[in-house]
C-alpha cells in the first residue's frame, strides 16, 4: 500500500510541474505577441523609442516565430531610421532580409523605409556572403561536420566556427577548412566539431576574406542542431525511478491522475 501512495504522489508531482511549465511557456508567448503589437501601435503614434523597447522586449523573449522575427525586425529598423540611426536600421533590415530574402513591406510603408530596404538588398545581392550547408556525421570523428560555402569573395577564406551545446555560457571553437579551393568568388569550408555530450548544439561561423568580414548566424542567433551521442560512446544511464513507477505512467497520464488523486486522498484520509 505505502508504494502505491509514493506512486500517486510521483504522478501528482508529474502533473504539477507539466501544468506549471506549460503555463510558463504561454505567459511568455502571450507576452512576447503583446509586446510585438504594442510596438507596431507605438509607431502609428510615432512614439519611436517606446515602440523599440517594445519590440526589443518581445524579440528577447525567444517566443516569436521566423515570420513574426521577421515583422519585428522590419519595424525596428523604421524605428531607427526615424530616429536617425541608420546603420542600426540597416542591421535590422538585413536581419528581415536573412528571416525572408523576399520579404514585402506593408502597403503604408514610408517611402524612406522602403527605399532604405531595397538599399540593403541590393547590397547583399553583390557582398560576399557566407551561407550554411545541411551538417553531416564527420568522416574523422564521431562528431559533425559542420559545412559553409563563401561566394562573391575577393580570394581566400579563413575563419573559425563557434559553438556550445544549449544552456552552457561559453562557446569553444574549431577552424573552418577549405574544402576545395577558391574558384570564380566561392569556396566550400568546413569545420569538424565533437560535442561534449547529447542535446541542442548551436553554432555560427566568424570569418574573413580580402574584401572584409563574413558570418553566418552569430552568438544572439545561433543555428540549432539537435544531436545524440553515438550509442558505443554513451554515458550509462543512471538508475531510474521503481519499476513500479514506470509500469505505472504509461498507464495514461490523464486516466491516471484522476484515479490516483481519488486514492490519495482517500488513503489520506
Amino acid at each position: 500500500m505505502l508504494g502505491l501512495v509514493r506512486v500517486v504522489r510521483a504522478l501528482v508531482v508529474l502533473l504539477a510541474t507539466v501544468g506549471v511549465l506549460w503555463c510558463g511557456r504561454a505567459s511568455a508567448d502571450a507576452d512576447a505577441h503583446a509586446q510585438l503589437r504594442r510596438g507596431i501601435e507605438l509607431q502609428r503614434e510615432a512614439s519611436w523609442s517606446a515602440s523599440i523597447t517594445a519590440l526589443e522586449r518581445a524579440r528577447s523573449t525567444g517566443a516569436l516565430s521566423s515570420a513574426e522575427r521577421a515583422e519585428c525586425g522590419f519595424y525596428l529598423g523604421a524605428a531607427y531610421l526615424a530616429i536617425g540611426s541608420e546603420a542600426a536600421a540597416r542591421r535590422e533590415l538585413s536581419v528581415v532580409l536573412d528571416l525572408q530574402p523576399g520579404f514585402e513591406p506593408p502597403p503604408y510603408t514610408s517611402p524612406k523605409v522602403a527605399s532604405l530596404l531595397g538599399e540593403v538588398a541590393r547590397s547583399r545581392a553583390t557582398a560576399a556572403q557566407l551561407d550554411p550547408r545541411p551538417p553531416r556525421p564527420s568522416p574523422s570523428s564521431d562528431g559533425l561536420e559542420l559545412g559553409f560555402e563563401a561566394h562573391r569573395t575577393k580570394g581566400p577564406v579563413y575563419g573559425v566556427v563557434r559553438f556550445r551545446m544549449r544552456g552552457d555560457a561559453l562557446y569553444g571553437s574549431a577552424p573552418l577548412v577549405a574544402r576545395s579551393p577558391e574558384h570564380d568568388g566561392t569556396q566550400a569550408l568546413v569545420a569538424d566539431v565533437k560535442p561534449a555530450h547529447s542535446g541542442v548544439l548551436e553554432y555560427y561561423a566568424d570569418a574573413l576574406e580580402p574584401a572584409g568580414h563574413l558570418v553566418a548566424g552569430s552568438a544572439e542567433r545561433p543555428y540549432a542542431l539537435p544531436f545524440t551521442e553515438p550509442a558505443a560512446h554513451a554515458r550509462k544511464p543512471s538508475r531510474g525511478p521503481s519499476k513500479l513507477v514506470w509500469l505505472a505512467i504509461p498507464a495514461g497520464v490523464i486516466v491516471g491522475a484522476a484515479v490516483g488523486l481519488g486514492l490519495y486522498f482517500g488513503l489520506a484520509h
